[in-house]
């Protein structure tokens, strides 16, 4: 690669890097008052807590999510185009290309299946909290998740958009990339087979990734440990499917439809 077409090359990286790591960032920031609330419930009841200031705490457990952040969007941005995979935010800062226009564009059909996965996963919570005795809608609504300004800023902006960069984005590109030079790398595009198995693969890793808060507020046995990766793993294929037949941003749409489904679902009184 010569000088000039490596600056180039190295100019529309950060051009798409930047714009999706921002939208991410704010994400992060949105889980500030989650974190606070978490870290102070967990040293009320720790014998001897450590001298630090809250916000020194909540500084530091934000290195990790960011780093992660960080390298999802690099990931993606290094192997979405190369398996046909978009993002709009990227293609309008890097091409120019009209944000809004495609956005709207994403709407008649992100928000039906966002909509419609979070009435099925809050349908299927139902069904298995006769078995595991547990809710995962309402599961540390008071320590965790509140229905305030606050935890909605949370569910939307992190749920919808900092999740989507960490698993669509980044982890899906990557996995899909990884398994198309393995097994097909003779074609000039992925066969759906590679890009189904990807898809299943980041939705079990994105219901795993919830185990971790989920076990702040309840001992996880067994079929509640299979709860809080089948419910998630459910919404994770749907977000999954549109991020490859359509764009991050409308994986990006459903993600927090779903989200709104489950908020109004808890302030209704239809779910819990």
């Amino acid at each position: 690669m010569t000088t000039l077409a490596h600056e180039r090359h190295s100019r529309s990286f950060w051009r798409r890097f930047g714009p999706l790591f921002a939208a991410g960032a704010v994400g992060i920031v949105s889980i500030v008052p989650t974190i606070n609330t978490l870290v102070t419930t967990q040293l009320a009841n720790v014998p001897n807590p450590p001298n630090l200031p809250l916000p020194l705490i909540t500084a530091l457990l934000l290195i990790q999510p960011t780093l992660l952040l960080a390298g999802a969007v690099a990931a993606g941005v290094a192997f979405a185009p190369r398996l046909g995979l978009r993002s709009h935010i990227a293609d309008r800062t890097a091409d120019r290309t009209p944000l809004l226009p495609a956005l709207r564009r994403e709407l008649p059909l992100a928000v039906p299946v966002g909509a419609a996965s979070g009435v099925a996963m809050a349908a299927l919570d139902s069904a298995l909290r006769s078995v595991t005795g547990v809710s995962l809608l309402t599961l540390g609504q008071q320590e965790i998740t509140q229905l305030t300004i606050g935890g909605a800023a949370t569910r939307l902006l992190y749920g919808g958009i900092t999740e989507e960069l960490l698993m669509r984005w980044g982890l899906l590109s990557f996995i899909a990339w990884g398994l198309w030079r393995i097994v097909q790398r003779d074609r000039q595009q992925p066969r759906s087979a590679i890009m189904w198995a990807a898809i299943a693969i980041v939705a079990v890793v994105f219901g795993v990734g919830h185990l971790p808060v989920a076990s702040l507020v309840t001992p996880l046995m067994p079929l509640l440990t299979a709860q809080v990766i089948g419910i998630n793993a459910l919404g994770g294929i749907a977000f999954g499917w549109l991020y490859w037949r359509r764009s991050l941003e409308a994986a990006m749409i459903a993600h927090a439809a779903a989200h709104v489904v489950f908020m109004l679902g808890l302030a209704t009184g239809l779910v819990g």
